[in-house]
């Protein structure tokens, strides 16, 4: 099976699809927009705020003249981009442990394993879209043209951006969304580009984790066979901590503070959403990276997901209730331009000029979608102590997702001999690229409760062992723990992965046997 196809769950595989698409070329105002979207929900829970969206789209000159012209374009040309449907993810209950070896015979439909053997090996799943495909899809998702494709309770569009419009954070993300769509109206040198929305859901098995925690153990540790894990695994207990830079203003993806890859303090189910956590603001800000969700179901504890090539198009102000829209980033211009016609069959979309965007200043990091442990605030210390293995092991699998690459090309440059050892993904070569800088922050120490001292070693720890060279740590205003940093990591002489694991090891043992102290005070 070609993973690299075209593929979605798009309304033109679907009855209706020619009326629906009809109907939409025939819009021609703001408010024959809102009945079409009443008409396309099918619990009909957008009339109660109604003229709340013709208020919200009145105030945006460009909705009419610009916006409905990109979105009929876009979604005309939904046949030719999805000649044929390919579904969305469908997990397998899998045992990772002894029963591994005969699961594995039921996954390689959704996974396919890139390394070792059956038992410890990494399995991966990716999907893949070009430019024109997921602007297709964002229109769709505007519209609320998806059907209810999972089950009764689940939508595949801004449904929620749209019912909660009264809300400053939904409204953002629309406008975000259709700062997006004009780019792509605007620019055909961007969405003629050639890179590809790569979406990697990895599974990392626990016999491989539990060698990963062996590797931490023991300096000497050496693997028994070869292949291209060695280097990641060998030498682990002596490699040493990521450069770790704290940042007491701005925000994980803020302009000022570029990384190669963004954490996403994900939910099981990865997503978009109408308000302004940690999360929807990353989807927010990256209205690419809402397609993921139509392909990716809920994470288990061993997997982790990585979105790749997404552009940065704006940027916000605030956090929850607080979050408003601040505008485009710098690199992206603001002098729109005001169409004549509303008819897509008379727009030559080639005859804007190709000046209107500077690609050479565009920021495509990747979105690291990892899901913590979620306590309550009553849950005791033990609990979350007890859990630092899972939260490590799901933290590598998001890095080993964000350093996976598959190519275009088939893997034939290897010597017959060397095949085995060489990782495949569907007969194409695997690389691994090295994080050179990861943003991050209190992981799961929101809502989830989870602990921001211990969040910040299972951080340091799983960067380090995977050789991410600088950590861009955002404290959101709480300075204390730099300083608390500092100086626990200097009282322990803390120089080296095997050194901090060493210590979490002790602190969980104190803890088990009572101890009430948090690790910056062990």
């Amino acid at each position: 099976m070609d993973f690299s196809a075209p593929l979605s769950i798009v309304p033109s595989h679907f009855c209706g699809y020619e009326a629906w698409e009809h109907k939409l070329v025939k819009i021609d105002s703001n408010i024959e927009f809102v009945q079409f979207l009443q008409d396309s929900m099918i619990n009909k829970s957008i009339e109660m705020v109604s003229s709340d969206i013709i208020e919200f789209l009145s105030k945006r000159s460009e909705f009419v003249t610009l916006i409905l012209p990109a979105l009929k374009y876009f979604v005309s040309q939904t046949s030719s981009l999805f000649p044929a449907p390919i579904y969305p993810f469908k997990p397998h209950k899998i045992a990772l442990k002894e029963e591994f070896r005969d699961e594995i015979k039921c996954v390689p439909e959704f996974f396919l394993p890139v390394f070792g053997s059956d038992i410890e090996t990494i399995l991966l799943k990716q999907w893949s879209f070009s430019k024109q495909q997921t602007i297709c899809l964002v229109c769709h998702m505007f519209c609320c043209s998806f059907p209810f494709v999972f089950n009764v309770d689940e939508v595949c569009g801004f449904n929620r951006y749209w019912e909660c419009i009264k809300y400053p954070s939904a409204q953002a993300h629309l406008t975000m969304a259709m700062d997006y769509i004009k780019l792509c109206f605007l620019s055909p040198t961007y969405i003629s580009d050639p890179t590809s929305i790569q979406i990697n859901r990895v599974l990392l098995c626990d016999s491989l984790f539990s060698t990963f925690i062996s590797s931490l153990k023991d300096h000497r540790f050496h693997l028994k066979h070869f292949n291209v894990l060695d280097e990641l695994i060998c030498g682990a207990f002596d490699r040493p901590l990521s450069t770790l830079i704290f940042h007491h203003d701005g925000y994980i993806g803020c302009y000022e503070c570029p990384s190669d890859v963004e954490l996403d303090f994900a939910h099981r189910s990865i997503g978009y959403g109408p308000f302004a956590t940690q999360e929807e603001i990353v989807f927010g800000t990256m209205p690419e990276a809402c397609i993921a969700p139509l392909v990716n179901t809920s994470m288990s504890d061993s997997e982790a997901c990585c979105i790749r090539g997404t552009t940065h198009i704006g940027q916000g102000i605030g956090y929850a209730k607080s979050y408003k829209y601040k505008g485009v980033h710098g690199d992206i211009s603001r002098e729109w331009i005001e169409l004549q016609s509303h008819s897509p069959e008379q727009f030559v979309l080639h005859s804007v000029p190709t000046d209107y965007i500077d690609k050479k200043t565009l920021r495509h990091p990747s979105i690291m979608c990892v899901d913590a442990k979620c306590y309550g605030y009553e849950d005791s210390l033990k609990c979350q102590v007890g859990d630092i293995h899972r939260d490590l092991q799901k933290y590598m699998c998001g890095i080993l997702a964000s350093m996976l690459s598959v190519q275009l090309s088939e893997c034939h440059e290897h010597p017959p001999e060397l095949k085995s050892k060489t990782p495949t993904y569907d007969g194409k070569p695997v690389e691994f690229s090295q994080i050179n800088s990861l943003g991050t922050g209190p992981w799961g120490c929101g809502v989830y409760g989870g602990d921001k001292q211990l969040k910040l070693c299972i951080q340091v720890l799983g960067s380090s062992y995977f050789k991410v060279k600088c950590l861009h740590y955002f404290t959101f205003g709480e300075k204390k723990i730099q300083d608390q940093w500092d100086m626990w990591r200097g009282k322990h002489n803390i120089t080296s992965a095997g050194k901090l694991f060493e210590i979490l090891e002790n602190y969980k043992k104190y803890v088990k046997h009572g101890g009430k102290k948090q690790i910056f005070e062990f």
